[in-house]
C-alpha cells in the first residue's frame, strides 16, 4: 500500500463520518433536477432552444451532466464496494468507527479483538481502498 495525501485522508474521512448525509444529498440532487422549478414564460414569439424539446431527454441530460451528483455517487459507490470486500472484522471496524462513531480506533481495537496498531492500518487499508476506487490515489 502506497501512502495518500494527508487532505485526501482526511476528505475520505469525513465522507465515510457523514454516509448518511452522502445519500441524502444524492437524493436531494436527484429531485431537484427531476422536478425543478420552472418559472412561467411570458415571451411571446422568441427563437427556438436547442435544447432537446422532451421533458425526460432533458431530466436525463441534466442527471447525466451533474458533475456533484457524479461525485457524489461514485463515493457512495466506493464505499459500498469497500464494505463489501472487507471480512467481518473490516466491516465491524466500519460500522463501529465511522458509522457510530462513539469510539476511539483504540476503543474500536478492544472491541473487535484486535491490537490498536492492526486497526490503525485497517483504516488505512480502507481508506486507500476508497481512493483508489474514486481515483484519488
Amino acid at each position: 500500500m502506497s501512502k495518500i495525501k494527508r487532505t485526501t485522508r482526511e476528505h475520505i474521512k469525513d465522507y465515510l463520518y457523514n454516509y448518511e448525509w452522502l445519500e441524502e444529498e444524492i437524493k436531494l440532487i436527484r429531485e431537484s433536477i427531476i422536478t425543478p422549478y420552472i418559472e412561467t414564460d411570458n415571451n411571446i414569439g422568441g427563437g427556438q432552444s436547442n435544447i432537446p424539446a422532451s421533458p425526460d431527454e432533458t431530466k436525463a441530460i441534466k442527471l447525466a451532466d451533474n458533475i456533484r451528483l457524479t461525485q457524489l455517487e461514485r463515493m457512495k459507490w466506493a464505499i459500498d464496494d469497500v464494505y463489501k470486500q472487507m471480512d467481518d472484522t473490516g466491516k465491524t471496524f466500519m460500522k463501529l468507527y465511522y458509522k457510530e462513531n462513539y469510539l476511539t480506533i483504540d476503543g474500536v481495537a478492544m472491541e473487535i479483538g484486535v491490537s490498536p496498531r492492526t486497526a490503525k492500518r485497517l483504516n488505512t487499508k480502507i481508506i486507500i481502498e476508497i481512493a483508489e476506487r474514486v481515483g484519488w490515489h
